[in-house]
Formats: C-alpha cells, structure tokens, sequence
C-alpha cells in the first residue's frame, strides 16, 4: 500500500514539474511577443505623425507651385504628397502587426493562466490525496500491540499475608497468582525463585 501511494505522488509531482515547464515556455514566449510590441508603437505613432506632417508640407508645395507656376514647388508637393503616404501606410501595417502581436499575446497570456491553474489544480490534488492517506493511516486499526511481558523480580516478591503483591505498572494490589494485572491489562511473568 504504501508503494501504491509513493507511486500515485511520484505520478503527481512529474505532472506538476510538465505544468511548471509549460509555464516557464509560455512566460518566455510571452516576454517574446510583448518586447516588439512597444517598440513598434512607437515607430508606428512615429510613422503616421511624420506621414501627416508631410502631406501637409506637400499641400504647401501645391498651393506655392499653383502661385508662382513654377515646377520646382510641383515636384516637390508630388514627392511629399508620395512619402507621406507611404509613412501613413507603413504604420498602418505597424498598426496591423502590432494588433497580431497583442492577440497572439493575449492567447499566450491565457495559456500561462490556464497552466498555472493546472499547477495549482495539481498541488492541491496531491495536498488531498496526502490528507487522505495520512487520515487513513491515523484511522487504520492499530496492529495488534505484541503483549508487554515484565519479569516482575528475578526472585519472586515478596507476598502479603494476604497472598496479594502489587503490580508493577500500575501499583494496584493484585493477587500473587495472577498472570494478567486486572487493572491495567500488564502481563505478569513471576520467575520462581532459584535454589541455592
């Protein structure tokens, strides 16, 4: 019985030790995903703030280029017209993966939650089944106790008149044939005196 239960608990704590590793996993990956995130916030407010900046220079350009009709101001009211939607449209894809990022995120997020929940489901199944092996064990009928045999004296006490002696354990006063103390249930081995 008591492998059975070594066994069962070995069982437990190697399914506890895989939980803990797909923690370990799940937080690295986490850690993974979440540090380009920031970085491409950034670079994507960056990128559409530039982008605006531009087209809005480019406008300028167009209204000088319409004033002077020179083409000087057109050209470059086209190239910034161009370049600042080009940053609106790289930080719309910035905007894109980083809304990839932060579900892929949040999935990992919901598997280091649901593999912590499985280490404490874990921890606290092996806690019962230990409770429960220590209440059966405090609960199993006690091996039959081996009788405790005192050797009441090498040579035997001395008797009341009465013929009565005291028992060694407990000090009742019991009859000097008895085996057993009627009290206290201690068993009496009275050796004979030896001749000499």
């Amino acid at each position: 019985m008591a492998q059975q239960t070594v066994n069962v608990v070995d069982a437990l704590n190697e399914r506890i030790l895989m939980a803990d590793e797909k923690i370990r996993a799940a937080e690295a990956r986490l850690l993974e995903v979440e540090a380009p995130i920031g970085r491409n916030a950034l670079s994507a407010g960056g990128n559409t703030l530039l982008g605006f900046v531009v087209i809005g220079c480019g406008l300028l350009f167009v209204l000088v280029a319409i004033v002077s009709s020179k083409p000087f101001p057109a050209i470059l009211a086209v190239v910034s017209l161009v370049y600042g939607g080009s940053r609106i449209a790289a930080a719309k894809e910035r905007d894109a993966e980083m809304q990839r990022l932060r579900e892929e995120a949040s999935d990992v997020r919901r598997a280091v939650d649901k593999a912590k929940a499985e280490r404490a489901r874990l921890l606290e199944e092996r806690r019962e089944f230990l409770l429960g092996e220590e209440h059966r064990l405090r609960n199993q009928a006690p091996a039959p106790a081996v009788p405790q045999v005192a050797v009441v004296a090498a040579i035997a006490p001395p008797v009341a008149p009465d013929d009565t002696m005291e028992c060694p354990r407990c000090a009742e006063t019991i009859k000097a044939r008895a085996k057993v103390c009627r009290y206290c249930g201690h068993e009496l081995v009275v050796l004979a005196p030896t001749g000499g």
